[in-house]
């Protein structure tokens, strides 16, 4: 039964934030929403951490099965990525360049004031 609940509780979140994907025009994506409104949730103090453990420990066990089909498709499209690989290789170095700088700035002012 508490799988049951947990399950709806998260699905329900999901389905919220999917609404809310909707209304918006699709613009951002609805399992966000749905995140940040459990997330939300959780922090407020409206659900307990212990409704949601059971269903989410049970995703988090199972988790790396939903990296197989990604991992297929990354095989399947190997000569487009052998294409691209000077250019993915780039925005992933530039990237995390970026977010290491940002990071880097907002932690020195943040430790400053």
């Amino acid at each position: 039964m508490k799988y049951i609940l947990s399950s709806a509780l998260i699905l329900s979140c999901l389905l919220i934030g999917k609404g809310a994907s909707w209304l918006l025009n699709g613009h951002f994506p609805g399992a966000i929403f749905g995140m940040l409104l459990l997330f939300l949730l959780l922090v407020s103090g409206k659900v307990h951490y212990d409704s949601v453990y059971p269903a989410g420990s049970l995703l988090l066990k199972y988790l790396p099965i939903l990296f197989i089909p990604a991992g297929v498709g990354l095989i399947e499209h190997l000569a487009l990525l052998e294409q691209a690989v000077w250019a993915i290789s780039l925005a992933v170095l530039c990237s995390t360049l970026i977010t290491l700088a940002a990071v880097g700035h907002f932690m020195q002012k943040r430790l400053q004031s």
